[in-house]
């Protein structure tokens, strides 16, 4: 089974941010970076117009598929634009939640600090056991971070690359 690329958790947290704004807000948001609404039917929905407007955009989404993650990813960058100064706390909190997923804010962009997500795209149109794959992969990224943490990569012929 794929890896729900960011975690239920992130998810719940911005979308209760998300219940303090208006209805037309939260459309825009989402309808800003091409998210589908998907109607579901009552009892899938949580109470309250706003949370369920949010589940009803999360469930056009394949958590696993990155190119649907990076939709979402962007909905969350215009959020954290908006937040503002007297939220720096929860702010952070998003970030730091973001952090947890694999993913770091620099810049004001939402940035992948685990794996290239076009990748491993790529690799899913292929016939490739991608079970067998990931494994693979979490253990390059492991030892990647162990031995360079992320931000630090140097291209060839650099002084500053260690040895």
């Amino acid at each position: 089974m794929a890896t729900e690329l960011i975690s239920k958790k992130t998810r719940q947290e911005f979308r209760e941010w998300l219940v303090g704004r208006v209805l037309r807000k939260i459309e825009d948001l989402f309808n800003n970076h091409d998210v589908k609404h998907v109607n579901l039917p009552p009892e899938q929905l949580p109470s309250g117009d706003r949370r369920s407007l949010v589940e009803c955009y999360y469930a056009s989404i394949d958590w696993t598929n990155p190119a649907d993650v990076r939709k979402i990813l962007d909905v969350y960058e215009d959020i954290l634009l908006d937040i503002h100064q007297e939220n720096d706390k929860k702010k952070d909190s998003f970030i730091a939640l973001l952090k947890r997923d694999g993913y770091a804010y620099d810049e004001s962009r939402i940035v992948s600090t685990s794996f290239r997500g076009d990748l491993i795209q790529a690799i899913r149109s292929t016939s490739l056991d991608l079970k067998h794959l990931n494994v693979y992969i979490d253990r390059i990224n492991t030892s990647v971070n162990t031995v360079y943490p992320p931000y630090t990569y140097c291209t060839l012929g650099e002084k500053s690359c260690p040895e």
